[in-house]
């Protein structure tokens, strides 16, 4: 579900620092609910499996992916990017017990997606239950005019096509990757 950008502000998260002079565009906080004993490093990569074969469905959203990356081929947005990364050719910055930075670079710009591990507050009997769900984060530099531009004509398309059929699909997914690892 998508959350107001000040729910990822006031986390005391490392992002803030590399993030600065970006634009925080999208905070989104994925469906489910995680135990506490369950750490950050699964759920990421549970997300990194989803994502690599989100990218190549023939749905929707995997197409507007497969668009992207044959738009990027032809007008030169990516440079020599590494196609065998599945449509998502972010770098890991940094990964640590609450919060992992990615990170892609190219012709249009420069952006950081960020996911936290954050609090429910979910009540047991007047107890913190100490469940959790991962927070993502998009910032963005546009590379100039057109960066701009491109990032105002894809708006639509993150908000109402691919956040939400990413977050259905980690909803319906999660339970039986979570009972694999059991």
């Amino acid at each position: 579900m998508r959350c107001p950008i000040e729910e990822h502000q006031v986390q005391s998260w490392q992002v803030h620092e590399p993030a600065r002079g970006f634009e925080l565009l999208d905070v989104w906080r994925f469906p489910i609910r995680i135990a506490p004993d369950i750490p950050l490093k699964t759920f990421l990569d549970f997300r990194t499996q989803l994502l690599a074969d989100f990218t190549k469905q023939r749905s929707l959203a995997g197409g507007l992916f497969a668009l992207r990356s044959w738009l990027g081929g032809i007008f030169g947005w990516d440079g020599d990017r590494d196609d065998s990364k599945a449509g998502v050719p972010f770098e890991p910055v940094y990964r640590v017990a609450e919060e992992e930075l990615l990170e892609i670079e190219n012709a249009t710009v420069h952006a950081f997606m960020h996911i936290g591990r954050v609090a429910l507050d979910a009540q047991e009997g007047g107890q913190f239950s100490g469940e959790w769900a991962p927070q993502m984060g998009v910032h963005v530099k546009p590379k100039g005019i057109f960066g701009q531009a491109y990032m105002a004509a894809i708006a639509p398309f993150r908000h109402w096509i691919v956040y939400p059929a990413m977050m259905r699909a980690v909803a319906r997914e999660w339970p039986a990757y979570l009972a694999k690892q059991s």
